[in-house]
C-alpha cells in the first residue's frame, strides 16, 4: 500500500500524541488512512459525546459519523476456526463490555420491577451480551467461510469500532459471494437457537433468542449488506 510521506507523518504525530488534530487540513489524509484500515485512531476522553452533542443541536452528524469511522479498528484474526471464533468473541466483548452493561442495567431493573427473581435479573441483564456474542459468531462465520472458499487460511480481517461490526475482505462473485454472503446471517441464526430453548427456564433469555433470530434473518433480506451480496451472487 502506497502511503504519501506526509500522511504518515501525520498520523505518527497525532497517534504518538493520542489523539486527532480536528482541523480541516487534517482530516483529508487522516479520513483516508483510517478507511483504508491502516491505522486506527484514540480520542481524547469526551470527543465523541462532544460530536453528538454538537449533532443534536445543530442537525448535523457529519462530525459524528466521521469520529465513529476513524475509530473502527481492524483486528487479524488467526487462522482455523476455533481460534477464529474466539478472537472474534473475544474483541467484540472487550471493546462492547461497557456499552452492553449499560443497556443491560435497565432491562435487569425491568426484570426486578417484574418481580423477577435473582436468576432472572442476572439472565435479564445478560442478554444483550448474548445477543452480541451471536453477532460475532455471525462474522467469525463469514471469515471462516471466506477463507475455505479462498483457499488462503489468514485473509480477510475483523473491522470493529462503535456500533460497527463487519469483516473486510476481497472482492468475490458468483457461488463464493453467496456462500460467504449467507453464512454469516445463518449461522448468527443457529447460535440464537439455544438461546430459544433455554428460554423454557428463563423467558427473558428467550427474549434474547428472538431478538437474535430476527436480526440474523433480516440479514438475509435484499435491502442488508449480507443480503445485497447474496441477491448480486445469486443474480
Amino acid at each position: 500500500m502506497a502511503v504519501p510521506e506526509g500522511e504518515w507523518d501525520l498520523f505518527t504525530r497525532a497517534h504518538a500524541a493520542g489523539r486527532l488534530p480536528l482541523a480541516p487540513a487534517d482530516i483529508g489524509p487522516a479520513l483516508g488512512l483510517t478507511r483504508l484500515r491502516a491505522v486506527h485512531v484514540r480520542f481524547p476522553p469526551g470527543a465523541p459525546r462532544r460530536a453528538a452533542l454538537r449533532a443534536l443541536r445543530h442537525g448535523d452528524d457529519a462530525e459524528l459519523r466521521m469520529l465513529l469511522d476513524l475509530a473502527i479498528r481492524r483486528v487479524p484474526v488467526p487462522a482455523g476456526a476455533p481460534p477464529a471464533v474466539a478472537r472474534c468473541v473475544a474483541h467484540l466483548l472487550g471493546r462492547a463490555w461497557r456499552t452492553l452493561a449499560l443497556l443491560g442495567l435497565p432491562v435487569a431493573a425491568v426484570a426486578r420491577l417484574l418481580g423477577g427473581d435473582p436468576a432472572a435479573v442476572l439472565a435479564a441483564a445478560l442478554t444483550p451480551a448474548a445477543v452480541a456474542v451471536t453477532l460475532a459468531l455471525h462474522e467469525a462465520a463469514h471469515l471462516i467461510a471466506l477463507r475455505r472458499r479462498t483457499g488462503h487460511p489468514r485473509t480477510g480481517a475483523l473491522l470493529i469500532g462503535p456500533w460497527h461490526l463487519a469483516v473486510i475482505r476481497p472482492d468475490l462473485t458468483g457461488a463464493p459471494l453467496r456462500w460467504v454472503a449467507a453464512t454469516g446471517p445463518l449461522t448468527g441464526a443457529a447460535a440464537a437457537l439455544p438461546l430459544t430453548v433455554a428460554g423454557a427456564w428463563q423467558p427473558w433469555l428467550f427474549a434474547a433468542g428472538i431478538a437474535a433470530l430476527a436480526v440474523h434473518l433480516a440479514n438475509l433480506w435484499p435491502t442488508s449488506v449480507d443480503g445485497r451480496q447474496l441477491w448480486r451472487g445469486l443474480a
